[in-house]
Parts: structure tokens; sequence; C-alpha cells
């Protein structure tokens, strides 16, 4: 390579650039070494997630409600302190996204996703600042106007993945949530550090996922557990029913439903 790195490319021109196949590329991605991102259209509908644990961060927010990163970038909606949902570690507001951001997963069973969103949900990353991006589906509270088509052509890697991928030519690459050099509070990845001594692992997440989304379909039926969003924003649904009677406040069905999105309930063979 005779120029200097690129801070994003296409993963056309990075395959170029390292001497791969795209789909090497897209399989880093899929395994969570390295972030798979796409450029979002301007005034895409999403829930964002702004973390408080950065208090620049959260001060600039608040004075504006409003960021403009590097590469991601975000606008809320009027008034926005008027929807914002105000938890003990986030603000979650919705906005207008556009600009680079990462996908949290680039494939589904070893194929590159085509259209954004899939499966109900998809979360992307901001690439350069803590945020989440939760996108629905049209039609839905706040959903996206229309799906996002994507092909693999349409798709970014940034700067940094293409020099560690260089750097550790004819070696296992170390999984993200190993690095410690991302000053972001939110991984790539999906991690999310909400104390600086909380550093949890993808697959211990995914496990805790899996737990809670085999529980809800052992208690219940398959249909809880695959869309908790509309039991747990149901006032009169049996899970919320319970939670009340136990004096417990229920997690928000937002939240639920893309933690067990991304994970499948993990049967035994032969026994589903």
């Amino acid at each position: 390579m005779n120029i200097p790195i690129p801070e994003y490319c296409t993963l056309e021109r990075a395959s170029k650039l390292i001497g791969c196949e795209i789909g090497d590329l897209l399989h880093f991605g899929e395994i969570g070494t390295v972030t798979i991102c796409i450029k979002v259209p301007s005034s895409t509908k999403a829930m964002v997630h702004v973390f408080k644990k950065d208090e620049e961060t959260v001060y600039d927010i608040e004075a504006e409600w409003s960021s403009r990163g590097k590469y991601s970038e975000f606008v809320t909606v009027d008034e926005p302190m008027e929807h914002a949902e105000d938890y003990e570690y986030e603000f979650r507001i919705p906005a207008f996204i556009s600009g680079l951001w990462g996908m949290l997963r680039c494939s589904d069973f070893g194929q590159p996703f085509t259209q954004i969103p899939c499966e109900g949900m998809v979360v992307l990353t901001g690439t350069d600042r803590p945020f989440l991006a939760i996108l629905d589906f049209p039609g839905s509270e706040w959903g996206v106007d229309q799906l996002l088509n994507i092909q693999p052509e349409d798709m970014y890697i940034l700067g940094a993945d293409i020099e560690k991928i260089i750097n550790y030519a004819g070696k296992r690459l170390p999984d993200r949530s190993d690095e410690h050099i991302d000053n972001i509070n939110v991984k790539p990845n999906g991690e999310l550090l909400v104390r600086h001594e909380d550093k949890l692992s993808t697959k211990t997440i995914n496990s805790r996922a899996q737990f809670i989304k085999s529980l809800l379909y052992t208690m219940y039926d398959s249909d809880v557990a695959e869309n908790p969003r509309k039991y747990f924003d149901n006032p009169d649904s049996e899970i919320s029913e319970l939670f009340k009677a136990k004096g417990i406040k229920a997690p928000n069905g937002r939240t639920v439903q893309a933690w067990l999105s991304m994970v499948d309930i993990p049967f035994i063979e032969g026994k589903s």
C-alpha cells in the first residue's frame, strides 16, 4: 500500500487494499471483530440512546439535542424533552439520524443483510460517539418511513479496522471486547459499558439474553419470547399484571425487544 489508510471506505475498496475477499470482511463483521458500517440516508427515523456516563456528551446533547460527530449524526424531533425517556444511565429520544453508522450485526446465517431493518429491529452504533440508534419497522411507533435496501457494495469499514486486519495478517483477530483502545463507552459491537469497571463480553451479553428469552418461552410461549415488546407495553397483559402484583417496575418493551432480537433460543437438537 503506497498511500495512507483511508478513514473509511467501501468493502470493495478495503478488500483491494488488504488483499482479501469481501466475504472475508463480512465474516469478520459477522463475528464482531470489526465493524461493518452503512451510510444512513438523511432524516432516517430512529430511537437514539444517549448515555449519561459521558457527562460532557450529555451536556452537549442537552444544550441543543443534536450531535454532529465526525461520522455519525443525529438531530432530535421538535421539543425533544417532551418525548425523551429518562432512564438511570441514559436518555432515549426519537431523532433523525444520518451519516456513517455501524451495524451490530451485518449478516444473518452467513448471508449479508439486504434490508434494514431486519427481524423487527436493527441496532446501529455511532462510529465515533457513544450512541446507539434503534430502527423499527415502518408503521410502528417512530418506525422508519421505508426499509433501507443495502448490498455488500453499500457497506463500509473504518480505517482503524483495516489497519487491524493488516497488522494481524496470518494470525487470529482478537475479539473487540478484549480491546481497551476505544475511548467511547459503547463498543461498536454493541457492548454497553455502563460503569467503568464493567466490561462484558459479547458472549456474556448474548448468554444473558438467551437465558431471558428461554425463560419467557418456558413460562409463556414462543410469541412472548419472540415479540416481548407488545406484552411488556400492554398494561393488561399477563406478564405486566404479574409485575404489578409483585410490586416490580416492568422493563421497557422496546428495550427487551432489542435485547432478545439478537439471539435465538438454544433448543436441544430434535426437541424444538
